[in-house]
């Protein structure tokens, strides 16, 4: 009976077939034609490369504007190779069945446990100071210290901080993750609205 489509759709081969053209045959069949006319965030059009292209490169907050929602993902916690615990930083690493694409580098987060809501820093990437090469999803819950493996996280990426890098060793990059957290708190001051 109708046939809803965005305005720059197109079919058939080589992309012939236009919205003027599907307006133009769709009585014949007795159809109703609804062309939806772009969304514009800022000065450009939202599409689904705009979005991915904005996480791969840390605009989150542009991402989240298009998406109109939060960008978030699901994840297992699993056993790590214990790192942030040692660095005073204990990390919940995350299996993630799909990738998450997102630019290497510390994000602040909120993090949802059960029905609870935490504030948090998330790492994605190989740990470059370690000499790690296989990429990790891991997230700090601030003022948190319960053991939660095997449990299932909503993380809510809020704002990109930092690339990632190798620290000349381990007490510059415990004093980095100290100035991590400062300003984890200051970006995660109040709890936005998740629906």
């Amino acid at each position: 009976k109708e046939v809803v489509v965005g305005f720059n759709f197109c079919f058939g081969a080589h992309r012939k077939g236009t919205t003027d053209f599907l307006q133009e045959v769709a009585p014949t069949f007795g159809l109703k034609v609804t062309v939806v006319p772009p969304v514009i965030v800022g000065d450009s059009p939202v599409n689904s490369t705009r979005i991915r292209q904005s996480l791969q490169t840390g605009r989150v907050e542009e991402a989240n504007e298009c998406l109109g929602r939060l960008f978030s993902f699901r994840g297992r916690v699993i056993t790590g190779e214990q790192r942030g615990k040692f660095l005073g930083f204990p990390t919940a690493n995350l299996y993630v069945s799909q990738a998450v694409k997102l630019r290497f580098g510390v994000y602040a987060c909120w993090i949802k446990l059960k029905d609870e809501y935490f504030r948090g820093a998330m790492n994605i990437g190989v740990s470059p100071t370690f000499g790690h090469n296989e990429e990790t999803v891991e997230v700090h819950l601030l003022d948190f210290s319960e053991d939660i493996y095997g449990q299932e996280l909503i993380v809510y990426v809020m704002k990109y901080l930092r690339s990632e890098k190798a620290f000349p060793g381990v007490e510059s990059l415990r004093n980095q993750l100290k100035e991590d957290m400062v300003e984890v708190r200051r970006v995660l001051s109040h709890l936005p609205r998740f629906d």
